[in-house]
This record gives C-alpha cells, structure tokens and sequence, in this order.
C-alpha cells in the first residue's frame, strides 16, 4: 500500500499538540472490547542494521528475515528524505522487536526500532523511530498493531502544528490534510484545501461532524445537510460495534455531533466524497 515527506533535527517537545483521542480510546464500554495490550517480546540489541529502502529493513544476524517500521506509511514524494534519516539514525545504538507474528504479502515482519536510551544517567527516555520520523513530518501515521496510538497520533499532530515536510504542502492535488468543508477550511496557521478536491487519494480529512444516520448494517458520519454534496464516512456493522461497546446503537454515537473529528483513508467519489473506515484507530476526536 502507498500513500499519494526534508525536515531533521525536530524535537518532538518542540510544539504544544492538541490531543486527540482514536480508536479504542473512544470507546465507552471499555470492558466489552479486547485487550490490545498483549504483551510483547522483549527489546533485542540490533547489532547493525542493513536499509535496502525505507520499507524493508535486515539484521545482518538473521539476512533472511525482512523487516518494515509498524504503524507507519512512506509516502512516494519524501522516502528518499526519509531513508536518508534512517540511514543516519543507523549510526546510533539501536534495539528493536517484533510486533508481527506472521510476514505481510511481501515476506516483511513488522518491527519497532528505537535508540536505547538511559533515562537515570540523561534524562532521555527511548524514543522510536516511527515516533521520530512522524514528528519530522517524514510519514504518515498508519496505525496497524493496535498499540500506542494516542502516542503516535500525538507525534503526528505536532508536525502537522508545525507544517513540517508532509504537512508543508496545501496545494489542493498534493495536501495530505484536507478539510471536510466543500470550499476548504482554516486549520491552526494555515488553509486547508477542501475533501472534494482529494478524491482518489489516500489523505487526512479533518472537519465537524453534522449528524450520525444509522441504517441496519451501516452508520454513516455525516459532515454537511446534503448526503450527495458533502463528506461522508461509513462504519461497516462490525466497526459501528466496536465503537459503540455493545450499546443501543442508534443513539451510542450522538455525543459524537458537534465534535471535531480526523480520520485517514481513500477519498471515494459517491455522490459527495466518501471514506469507507478500514480501521477504527484511523478515525480520532478532539478532547473538548
């Protein structure tokens, strides 16, 4: 999968973010939900660390294993920056584990890379590189593995406050933050162009949500009066359960109105455009 980011150096304390809460964190009935905090392997020391592209990494111990960052999408028009961050971030002392079980389709399992870090000695807690690189504004924050989000969303945020790399570009066929307004909006120092203008690509939709219209398989997340003019998104049965934690869903959602929401996906043209959620931490809520 691709997503149609050069920014070193950024502190990821540098900006105040506004917070967000996705997925799961939006869920009222927390106990109906399972548990995303499995436990994971324990951090291994990467004793070298082979970049044949941003998305497959080696560990010249195991050659044969591949490896990509979870939780993170390149996007065509900035690897190479980002591969250049990497390949400089190689040099540090690095520790990483498994977050896959199993290979993707292209034989790569899904890994967290960090630099060790010695909190009692500097201060300095492990940071990780997808952390890094998304308050570069080098990726795109793509959650997969369930875990951190907020953590990751919040990484993410900051750099889209400070315009840096992805979020720089507000041209109407090239800007990843887009607003749900037909005519575009204003975000935090900048313009956003509008959701009509990104159909076809994959980007961040970001507007107040109008109404919540429930059908028997299907809720749709309404942010105009007009279902055939303006932006929609559509929850499918089973991500209209998880976030609704087993309530009555035909009014589990109205507290949702009025509020600010974010969500990630493939701008569709049906009628007005239209992102069918794949995944429930995709869409986030600004904290009031």
């Amino acid at each position: 999968m691709w997503i149609c980011l050069v920014v070193f150096g950024v502190s990821l304390g540098d900006a105040q973010t506004t917070e967000w809460r996705c997925g799961r964190d939006l869920v009222s009935v927390r106990d109906t939900m399972p548990n995303a905090d499995i436990t994971l392997p324990a951090w291994q020391l990467l004793s070298g660390l082979s970049i044949h592209g941003v998305d497959e990494l080696v560990d010249p111990v195991a050659p044969d294993v591949k490896m990509r960052l979870a939780d993170v999408e390149f996007v065509p028009e900035y690897a190479d920056a980002a591969l250049q961050w990497m390949r400089s971030g190689r040099q540090a002392k690095l520790e990483w584990r498994k977050l896959s079980d199993a290979p993707d389709y292209l034989g790569r399992y899904s890994v967290e890379i960090r630099e060790q870090g010695d909190l009692a000695a500097t201060g300095l807690a492990p940071v990780s590189w997808a952390k890094r690189l998304l308050s570069a504004g080098l990726v795109m924050a793509l959650p997969q593995s369930g875990r951190d989000v907020l953590s990751l969303m919040s990484a993410e945020s900051n750099a889209i406050t400070k315009h840096a790399g992805l979020w720089a570009d507000t041209s109407a066929d090239r800007a990843y933050l887009v607003s749900a307004m037909p005519g575009g909006g204003s975000q935090q120092n900048g313009l956003m162009p509008s959701v009509h203008d990104a159909i076809g690509r994959f980007v961040v939709v970001e507007g107040k949500l109008r109404a919540v219209e429930h059908q028997e398989w299907r809720s749709y997340l309404n942010f105009g009066a007009e279902w055939h003019r303006d932006f929609t998104i559509a929850l499918d049965d089973e991500l209209r359960s998880f976030f609704v934690g087993g309530a009555i869903f035909e009014n589990a959602l109205d507290d949702w109105i009025g509020r600010t929401v974010r969500v990630r996906g493939l701008v569709q043209s049906r009628g007005g455009p239209y992102i069918e959620l794949a995944n429930p931490d995709w869409l986030c809520l600004l904290t009031e």
